[in-house]
Formats: C-alpha cells, sequence, structure tokens
C-alpha cells in the first residue's frame, strides 16, 4: 500500500505528486492503455503539465529506477 498521492484531483493544467522519493518517471495513460505522457527528472514541488491532454479519466503510473510500477493512481482531467 502506497502513500504517494497525485494532486489535484481532479485536474485541470498540472499535477504534482507527494513524495519523489524513488521516483523516476511519471507516466500518463487513457484508459484503452496507450501512453500519452512520459515525465523524467521527477523532483519535489515540481508540477507536471498535462492541460493538452484531452478532458477525460487517465492512469497516472510512478516507476522507480528499474522501470517497476511502484503506484498507478486514477485522475480525472476537467
Amino acid at each position: 500500500n502506497n502513500p504517494i498521492q497525485v494532486f489535484p484531483n481532479p485536474a485541470t493544467s498540472y499535477i504534482g505528486i507527494t513524495e519523489v522519493k524513488g521516483v523516476e518517471k511519471v507516466l500518463i495513460f487513457n484508459l484503452v492503455g496507450r501512453k500519452m505522457k512520459q515525465f523524467e527528472n521527477i523532483a519535489k514541488d515540481r508540477q507536471y503539465f498535462i492541460g493538452d491532454l484531452p478532458k477525460g479519466m487517465y492512469l497516472v503510473q510512478l516507476l522507480d529506477q528499474q522501470n517497476k510500477v511502484i503506484t498507478t493512481r486514477r485522475v480525472s482531467k476537467r
């Protein structure tokens, strides 16, 4: 059970994550599994731009250095 949260939810232009320790990549998928965005150089208090994505539900996946999934969070984009 991982305490990392993705915020705000619902999001409009940007998302952030509450904990960056061990996180190497942030991937955003639509609900049919297509990768829409990828962010690297993860840092505390950094915002990740999602304003160019269509409205809807997305899965935000956080990966570690070995590309293992740390957690997946569902985010609504408005």
